[in-house]
C-alpha cells in the first residue's frame, strides 16, 4: 500500500508542478491567473477530504465486517453528498467568481485576465468529485492498486493533452488537460472499482 501511494503521490506532484511550471513559462501575469484560479480547486479539495476521510474509515469498517450492504449504502451516501457539494460549488463559482478573484487580489490586470477562464473553473467540482470519492474509498478498502493505476494513466493523459494543445490554444489547453487529469482519475477508479473491487467482493452473501 505504502508503494502505491507513493508512487501515485508523486504522479499528482508532477502534474501540479507542471502546471505551475507551464503557467509560469507563459509569464508572471498568467502565473498568477493560474494561482487564483488553483485556488478554487483548493478550496473545494479541502472540503471533499472531509468525505473522502469519512470513505476511507466506513467503508474500512463495513468491508472488514464483510457487510457488502453496508458498504454499497457508504459509496451512494457519499456520491449523493459529493453531488450536493458539486451542485454547490459549482453554483458558488459560476455566479460569484469574478468575486472571488476580487477577494484574493486588488491587481485589476490579473482579474481581467482570469475572467476568460472562470467557465473552466466552474467545471474543477464536476471533474473532479468521483476522485476524492473514490480515493477515499480505495484506501478503507486497501485497494490502492486502482488509485494508482489511475493516477498513472490521468498523468499520462494531462501531459499528451497539454503538449498538443499549448501551441494552439495556450493556457486554455492546460485547464483542459488538468481537467481531463481530474476526470480521467475518477473514471479509471470506476472501472477498477466495478471489474476488480466487485470481483473480491462475490464470496460476502447479500
Amino acid at each position: 500500500m505504502n508503494s502505491d501511494i507513493f508512487f501515485r503521490t508523486l504522479c499528482l506532484v508532477a502534474v501540479n508542478t507542471a502546471f505551475t511550471s507551464a503557467g509560469g513559462r507563459q509569464g508572471a501575469t498568467m502565473l498568477a491567473v493560474n494561482t487564483l484560479l488553483m485556488t478554487m480547486f483548493t478550496l473545494f479539495s479541502y472540503v471533499m477530504d472531509g468525505f473522502a476521510y469519512a470513505g476511507e474509515a466506513l467503508s474500512g469498517k463495513y468491508y472488514g465486517a464483510s457487510d457488502w450492504h453496508g458498504l454499497k449504502d457508504v459509496a451512494r451516501r457519499l456520491f449523493v453528498f459529493g453531488g450536493l457539494m458539486t451542485v454547490l460549488f459549482t453554483a458558488v463559482y459560476a455566479i460569484g467568481g469574478r468575486n472571488f478573484l476580487v477577494l484574493l487580489t486588488d491587481q485589476r490586470q490579473v482579474i481581467e485576465a482570469a475572467e476568460p477562464y472562470l467557465p473552466l473553473v466552474w467545471l474543477i467540482p464536476l471533474a473532479g468529485v468521483t476522485a476524492f470519492i473514490m480515493d477515499g474509498i480505495f484506501i478503507g478498502l486497501t485497494a490502492t492498486k486502482g488509485m494508482l493505476v489511475s493516477s498513472v494513466l490521468a498523468a499520462a493523459c494531462f501531459f499528451a493533452v497539454y503538449f498538443l494543445t499549448r501551441d494552439s490554444i495556450g493556457n486554455s489547453g492546460l485547464w483542459l488537460a488538468f481537467l481531463l487529469f481530474l476526470a480521467m482519475r475518477g473514471i479509471v477508479q470506476l472501472l477498477w472499482a466495478r471489474f476488480r473491487i466487485t470481483q473480491n467482493c462475490v464470496t460476502i452473501k447479500d
